[in-house]
Parts: C-alpha cells; sequence; structure tokens
C-alpha cells in the first residue's frame, strides 16, 4: 500500500483510489504541505539565483584585486632576498604588510 503511495498519479483512476485511501483531513493536510513545499522551492530558486549573483559578483572584485596581491608577492618576495645582500634589508611580514595596505589606501 505504501509503495502506491511513493509512485506518481497518472491517472484519474489512482487518483480517486487514493482518495478514498485517505480522509478528508489528510488530503487536507497533504495538500497544504505541497502548498508550502512549492513556496519553499520557490524561496530555494531565489537563493540559488542570489548565491550565483554573488559567486560572480566576488569572481569580479577578486579579478580586479589580482594584479594588486602579484605584485605584493614579487615585492616580498624580493624584500626577502634582499636579507641575502645585507642583515639591514631584513622586514617582517607584518612591517611589509603596513606599508602595502598605507599603498593601497593612497
Amino acid at each position: 500500500m505504501v509503495r502506491r503511495l511513493c509512485m506518481p498519479i497518472t491517472s484519474i483512476y489512482q487518483l480517486h483510489q487514493l482518495q478514498s485511501l485517505l480522509s478528508p483531513a489528510c488530503l487536507q493536510s497533504l495538500l497544504t504541505f505541497v502548498v508550502v513545499l512549492q513556496e519553499q522551492l520557490s524561496d530555494v530558486r531565489q537563493l540559488m539565483q542570489m548565491t550565483v549573483d554573488n559567486h560572480s559578483k566576488l569572481d569580479a572584485a577578486r579579478n580586479e584585486l589580482r594584479p594588486a596581491a602579484l605584485h605584493g608577492c614579487m615585492l616580498y618576495s624580493l624584500l626577502s632576498t634582499m636579507t641575502a645582500v645585507n642583515h639591514m634589508y631584513q622586514t617582517s611580514l607584518q612591517q611589509f604588510l603596513q606599508i602595502m595596505h598605507l599603498s593601497l589606501h593612497k
């Protein structure tokens, strides 16, 4: 019997059989459940669309900042290798990040 309820209803006869098996209150709660489920599906679709839009905005922002990040990486690598030339050129990452942030804000 449960197996029949899990199968899709493809004919009016099957719908009539289902109506005869279920009480009117059960049918009403089932219809209410289907309506709520459809509303939730609509909400989920909207959220998925918002997620896709936000993902593309984040990709655009990431691509705008990529050149600055690449230059910062190259500068820090250069400063790190300068230590081999003379120990006075030694710079910490924290110090480098402060200078980098100041230059980005200008």
